[in-house]
């Protein structure tokens, strides 16, 4: 029906009458016409009555100010805020209301800088109006790990809001970061596993000793804080014993431990075998 409705569809001027005997091996009629089809749909589409939503002209829009909210250096182990400004010439369309946000990783070493980007790309989504601050976090945690760094490197971020189907980019400062983990992890060995008034501990807390053994082989840089527990002033000295003993046991001070069968060692606290009641 389009075809029919054009005015671009070829006139009647054609000797079709040439072109049949051509196609039947005939001689060609040097007179005849010969019709552009690329230039005929080329007017065919600018007469298309129903243009496609892809080629109409975007809201004009820039990205500023792109930064960190956090403040220098960096901690890694905890999640990143990073911001953007976004301005447009008039109200977006709903499904134009986004900005997408990555970090750059930068190592700076003493002859040459590597600059990787973080894999993980996060869409930050933008409200109505013309003026819009977008904000969203990034958990570099499991990605960039706590080893030590080499002499004279460091790690900086870069942060980058882009909207790659427009060609914008906005790039925040480099910013430094924090070289070495800054989280405290806490094994609590809760239940009964000491005697009343002794400081060794029981059997059943053994798997949780090979946890932390475990935990502790991966980071062996990580210090181990030993942390035991009064009910009152009373019991402080029993559990200084038990912290002891356990501090003993994680870095194999055997003497320690067999210190606590010695006939010297008091009836009540001095280990032995165990009275069942």
């Amino acid at each position: 029906m389009l075809l029919d409705l054009s005015t671009a569809k070829p006139s009647g001027e054609i000797n079709w009458e040439a072109i049949i005997a051509k196609t039947k091996g005939g001689a060609s009629d040097p007179s005849k016409k010969v019709y552009d089809t690329s230039k005929y749909l080329q007017t065919l589409r600018e007469e298309d009555p129903w243009p496609e939503e892809a080629n109409a002209t975007p809201v004009p829009m820039t990205l500023t100010n792109c930064q960190f909210l956090d403040a220098s250096p960096v901690d890694l182990a905890r999640r990143v805020r990073v911001t953007c400004e976004v301005t447009s010439q008039g109200e977006l369309p709903e499904d134009d209301r986004w900005v997408e946000f990555r970090i750059w990783v930068v190592r700076r070493q003493r002859d040459l800088d590597q600059e990787e980007p973080f894999q993980t790309r996060v869409t930050g989504k933008l409200g109505a109006g013309t003026t819009h601050r977008s904000q969203v976090e990034f958990d570099l945690s499991t990605v960039i790990e706590p080893e030590p760094l080499p002499p004279g490197e460091q790690i900086y971020l870069i942060a980058e809001a882009f909207r790659k189907d427009r060609n914008l980019s906005a790039k925040s400062k480099p910013i430094a970061t924090l070289a070495g983990p800054t989280v405290v992890r806490r094994v609590r060995i809760s239940g009964m596993f000491f005697d009343e008034g002794k400081a060794f501990f029981h059997p059943a807390v053994v798997p949780a000793l090979k946890n932390i053994v475990a935990r502790h082989r991966k980071d062996p840089r990580q210090p181990i804080v030993i942390v035991a527990h009064a009910k009152s002033s009373e019991d402080s000295a029993i559990a200084w014993a038990r912290a002891q003993l356990l501090r003993a046991q994680l870095t194999n001070q055997w003497p320690l431990l067999l210190a606590e069968f010695e006939p010297s060692v008091s009836d009540k606290r001095r280990l032995g075998l165990r009275k069942r009641s």
